[in-house]
């Protein structure tokens, strides 16, 4: 189960960045070499990435992930392509190359974690400036390539958090791991169906009138705020004034009742009046600011949530010298039992595991299931347990030879 999850994680990882490498030599090929973007290279830049994976999964030293990433300039001189242009293209290799030696060196994938905003930031700089440059095909691409990256950015968030939920429990037996992967793969797949209807509707009755409505109705709504803003301080200037207000034909105000103290009080007052009106809505802005930043910043203290005591992993070191010593210790018999356990653990995910269950049980379980043939290591296995076979040098190698395959 496991070892899909990964696959499955490994190749949405590699259609990502293709995706991103591709738009950003697109955009540079029409910046920079003031060409026409050649999509006919995206399937063979699609062939590199998955000539690069195999490589970087198969090779066994640097000098052959050298080798194998220059040789792809051979196939370049094929191309019906300027040789500048070859040569630009030149680079996915480049960078192929240095992103497999920096995968095969720290031997860890980078998780979804957080929000990937270079490529999304990437994207809106190649829409704009295409839409600035004219160049409609390049801007129809960008944006393509967004919605295509939002909706795999989705998937590898799944895909990561499962895995982690997988290592998490791989130490708990009984858990309905299918069910549950069944039940959350169709969650996800109903958010990424409902954001592609949506925005496939959005298109069909055309979504930039929908939104100019809606920004006309918010408009209104702001008019009617200033609006009653207005008449509010229009009726406050004309106390302060004393009563003075422009007159019309239609309009005359009798201020003959006003003292003029209060005239000259209202009209000393009035800059006052601005200045504390100011002074509340930056005030009432500041307080706003202050609560959201806190808000955001805040460490989550709500009642039901889980804590979970995290046991500290050792280091690979530690644990490859831990493992030596205590094999060191162990007798030839118990070193071919633990080859036998050390094979079924590899498939814990894939068929439960339980302590009632016999080794022709678990052979038999992996045979329905096509994910291994253990009848000779079983049968190796159970002749040395339950029977007095000699666990000799041969029998050992053996066990470990079909353990490995």
């Amino acid at each position: 189960m496991k070892s899909k999850l990964l696959q499955v994680t490994k190749l949405l990882h590699l259609l990502y960045e293709w995706l991103c490498c591709s738009l950003c030599f697109a955009f540079f090929e029409v910046v920079l070499l003031k060409q026409e973007v050649h999509y006919f290279l995206l399937p063979i830049t699609g062939a590199m990435f998955v000539y690069s994976y195999i490589l970087r999964e198969k090779a066994q030293h640097y000098l052959w992930l050298f080798v194998g990433h220059v040789a792809l300039r051979l196939p370049m001189l094929l191309l019906p392509v300027s040789m500048e242009t070859q040569w630009f293209y030149f680079l996915i290799p480049c960078y192929l190359f240095s992103a497999s030696v920096k995968s095969t060196w720290k031997n860890k994938r980078k998780q979804m974690d957080e929000l990937p905003w270079p490529s999304f930031l990437l994207c809106l700089i190649v829409y704009l400036v295409s839409g600035h440059l004219g160049v409609q095909g390049l801007r129809i691409y960008a944006y393509v390539t967004a919605l295509i990256l939002l909706f795999l950015y989705l998937a590898l968030v799944y895909t990561d958090g499962m895995e982690n939920y997988l290592d998490a429990t791989s130490h708990v037996s009984g858990i309905p791991i299918r069910q549950i992967l069944s039940v959350n793969t169709i969650m996800v797949g109903a958010i990424i169906l409902c954001l592609t209807i949506g925005l496939v509707l959005g298109e069909v009755f055309d979504f930039r009138r929908v939104i100019a409505l809606i920004g006309q109705a918010i408009l209104a709504v702001v008019r009617v705020i200033a609006m009653v803003i207005g008449l509010f301080y229009h009726y406050i200037s004309f106390w302060f004034r004393g009563g003075e207000a422009e007159t019309s034909e239609h309009q005359q105000f009798d201020d003959g009742d006003v003292p003029s103290g209060i005239r000259s009080v209202g009209q000393t007052l009035e800059p006052v009046l601005y200045v504390g009106l100011i002074c509340l809505g930056l005030f009432i802005a500041y307080k706003v600011l202050v609560r959201f930043v806190r808000f955001l910043m805040a460490r989550r203290n709500i009642s039901t949530d889980q804590v979970e005591l995290v046991v500290v992993k050792k280091k690979k070191e530690e644990q490859r010298t831990h493992a030596d010593e205590k094999r060191r210790f162990l007798s030839r018999r118990q070193r071919a039992r633990r080859c036998y356990k050390d094979c079924i653990e590899r498939y814990r995910y894939d068929i439960a595991l339980e302590q009632s269950k016999t080794g022709r049980e678990i052979e038999t379980e992996l045979n329905e299931q096509s994910l291994a043939d253990v009848t000779e290591l079983t049968r190796c296995y159970e002749d040395i347990r339950y029977g007095d076979a000699e666990v000799d040098r041969a029998l050992l190698q053996k066990m470990r030879r079909l353990s490995s395959r």
